[in-house]
């Protein structure tokens, strides 16, 4: 497990627990499939403050490094593109 870092991540955590509380690779483009109002635990802006500083840490890193897939909200794996791969 991952202790929350602020209230921004306590919040996406309690939300997708499976995402934020154990780093795992996110989707590419996960921003675009944000909730919309009322549907969200924290604003857009928020959120992508949140999303540009977790993609950055070590734990998250690490986690990309040995991936075979990136998660949605939702937990649906989304494959690895093969040159995405050799990149990590």
């Amino acid at each position: 497990m991952f202790a929350p870092r602020n209230e921004t991540h306590a919040a996406l955590a309690e939300r997708w627990p499976h995402l934020f509380l154990v780093p795992v690779p996110l989707k590419i483009g996960i921003h675009k499939d944000f909730p919309p109002e009322g549907e969200r635990p924290v604003s857009r802006v928020k959120f992508r403050e949140f999303l540009a500083s977790w993609v950055k840490t070590p734990e998250y890193k690490a986690a990309c490094a040995t991936a075979k897939a990136r998660y949605d909200f939702d937990g649906k794996m989304c494959p690895l593109a093969p040159e995405v791969t050799k990149h990590a």
